[in-house]
């Protein structure tokens, strides 16, 4: 029997729960060749869909309103570092010098990195970290400001609190981060990206990462339940979200 309803229930059930998979990204049995390649689709995405832009814009928000002109951000799960390095642009079109610090479980995406940051003249820091199960390899308050690109979708439900905790502990300011908005919409718009990229990793993490990505108000929850106490999350294409937290409860 054809019934639409129910047909629309079980496409909703694709997005509605929260569904984990680990990343083929992560698989360490993964060849370098594999790895550089899916590095390579990424950044060819995140171009396109103009990655760093809303982070360098709540970014250059803050400096305006500290009177910034310098500025160290952290950022976590870097990949290949090409966000980093659109941020860090962005910031010296609009005069705001920054230093960047770049942290990644992977030594073969760190490394990537750490060469096309340098490369584009930008100063920055290699720190070789699981964010996740080690935390970050950094002393308290040592950035002014902590960013992650595509990177929260990553944590299994018990890591996302912890990690955001962290990111807390880490920075003096506060931490931007953007991520894949779950949705139909979202799930459709990644499988899409996927099957245009050349890398057989990306074809199958592009759909899961919407999978296991997490909706604003989710976003917004595990942040104030963290510590922050100022939590603003805002959608922004395309089928993404950007989450700016600030005021966070350090706990003697």
């Amino acid at each position: 029997v054809h019934d639409p309803a129910s047909r629309r229930a079980k496409g909703d059930w694709a997005v509605r729960a929260r569904r984990f998979h680990p990343a083929l990204m992560e698989d360490p049995a993964l060849s370098a060749r594999e790895h550089a390649a899916a590095l390579r689709s990424l950044a060819q995405i995140n171009v396109v869909s103009r990655a760093s832009a809303p982070l360098a814009r709540e970014i250059r928000v803050r400096c305006a309103e500290k009177g910034l002109s310098r500025v160290a951000v952290l950022d976590v799960g870097t990949g290949s570092g090409d966000v980093a390095c659109g941020v860090a642009r962005r910031l010296a079109s609009w005069g705001i010098t920054c230093t960047l610090h770049l942290c990644d479980r992977s030594s073969l995406a760190l490394a990537r990195a750490e060469a096309r940051v340098r490369a584009q003249g930008i100063d920055c820091r290699a720190i070789q970290s699981d964010a996740f199960a080690e935390g970050i390899g950094m002393a308290d308050q040592s950035v002014d400001i902590v960013m992650c690109s595509l990177f929260v979708h990553h944590a299994r439900d018990a890591e996302i609190v912890p990690f955001l905790r962290e990111c807390g502990r880490v920075t003096r300011d506060m931490l931007v981060a953007s991520d894949l908005d779950r949705s139909r919409l979202g799930l459709i718009a990644a499988t899409i990206a996927g099957w245009a990229s050349a890398s057989r990793i990306v074809r199958f993490d592009a759909p899961q990462s919407v999978r296991a990505a997490l909706t604003p108000l989710e976003m917004a929850r595990a942040s104030e339940e963290a510590g922050w106490r100022d939590v603003h999350v805002r959608r922004c294409m395309p089928f993404r979200w950007v989450c700016v937290s600030r005021d966070w409860e350090r706990r003697a």
